[in-house]
């Protein structure tokens, strides 16, 4: 419950699949329509205007994101696969715009990964930082629908469906995680905060007692340091890791316990930090700091995630 693009891939920022995109169109009504229709595999002399938008575009086929539960992707000529054979690509739907207010363009990508039949979209949400794009926030859409076009107007995201037909959803940008409009948001999936104030820190000193902090899996760390082991688990017991990059290089593993088998915890979350460790071999990362928020029982205490004590 909670949980690539060849070069010039898109001849539209609404993107109406991966083949039409390389075509070049003629613009779309609804929000979308002041975007350029640039085909960027055409070889003329290319007008600044259009030199800029299919730079961005290429940009996005490199990009790293990071994919719930997965964790981070690194797209080669807007494409990967896993070695279980897990294939993500860029479905060629994309927008650029201003989505949050602060006067900056971002980009918004559908994503598209198929195994043996089955196909799940992600839509994320990417901002230029340090030369390269950076992926903010990505949320996954309905299993059984798939996105057809993305758009970007009025600092909103509006993506249209194949099912239900031409079913249209709208998302914005709160706090750096897109929402989607309308939906009723439930205290355990309440947005995690990316403010240390807001978590009581733990101990690393503790932690490193039992787990070792620094190692080339960042979930992995954190669910040796603070996780829960399943064979302790009980009844309706879940355990969730999702994964950040931030723009600061940081890279963050959210780690959620729902259900506890405690008289007075029901549910604990975690922000683990991870900052990289400069290495000739290979990528290292070190848990650098961490915090933890809870939700009580009913009638022992706070019903929102807190940093309080529960009775």
């Amino acid at each position: 419950m909670r949980q690539s693009l060849l070069y010039g891939l898109l001849g539209l920022s609404m993107g109406l699949g991966f083949a039409s995109a390389l075509q070049a169109q003629p613009a779309s009504p609804g929000p979308s329509r002041t975007q350029p229709p640039y085909n960027c595999r055409t070889r003329e002399v290319w007008s600044p205007e259009k030199r800029a938008w299919c730079d961005r575009a290429q940009a996005l086929q490199t990009a790293t994101y990071v994919l719930p539960e997965v964790g981070p992707v690194q797209l080669t000529a807007g494409r990967h696969v896993t070695p279980d054979g897990w294939v993500t690509r860029t479905s060629g739907a994309i927008a650029f715009g201003d989505v949050d207010g602060d006067r900056a363009e971002e980009a918004v990508v559908v994503l598209r990964q198929a195994r043996s039949g089955v196909t799940q979209d992600y839509l994320a949400l990417m901002r230029w930082a340090d030369g390269t794009w950076q992926n903010i926030d990505i949320q996954a859409i309905d299993p059984a629908s798939q996105v057809q076009s993305v758009a970007i107007a009025d600092r909103q995201v509006q993506i249209t469906l194949n099912q239900p037909k031409q079913a249209t959803q709208f998302f914005v940008v709160a706090e750096d995680k897109l929402v989607a409009q309308g939906a009723a948001v439930d205290p355990i999936d309440a947005p995690f905060s990316r403010e240390r104030i807001d978590y009581a820190a733990v101990d690393l000193d503790e932690l490193a007692e039992h787990a070792t902090l620094t190692g080339s899996d960042p979930r992995a760390i954190a669910l040796k340091a603070l996780g829960m082991p399943i064979e302790e688990a009980e009844g309706r017991f879940e355990q969730i890791a999702r994964f950040r990059a931030e723009s600061s290089g940081r890279f963050v593993v959210y780690l959620t316990q729902l259900y506890l088998p405690d008289d007075s915890v029901r549910h604990t979350r975690y922000r683990i930090e991870f900052e990289p460790v400069d290495t000739a071999r290979e990528s290292r990362w070190r848990l650098t700091w961490a915090g933890r928020q809870q939700i009580c029982q009913p009638g022992r205490g706070s019903q929102t995630w807190t940093v309080d004590f529960c009775q």
